[in-house]
């Protein structure tokens, strides 16, 4: 795991969940970086992205 958030109801945990996992790479990578985990995230998985 490298990234979690804290939600009061476990329907808007599936919520946000879902909507993660159904944006592009590119903007899934993104977000993470926004969140400070950049660093966890290996140079060939972002090198080929589209923007």
């Amino acid at each position: 795991m490298i990234h979690y958030e804290v939600f009061e109801e476990k329907g808007q945990a599936l919520q946000a969940e879902y909507a993660f996992k159904h944006q592009p790479r590119a903007k899934k990578i993104a977000y993470l970086n926004r969140c400070g985990v950049a660093d966890l995230i290996p140079e060939h998985l972002t090198r080929h992205e589209k923007g």
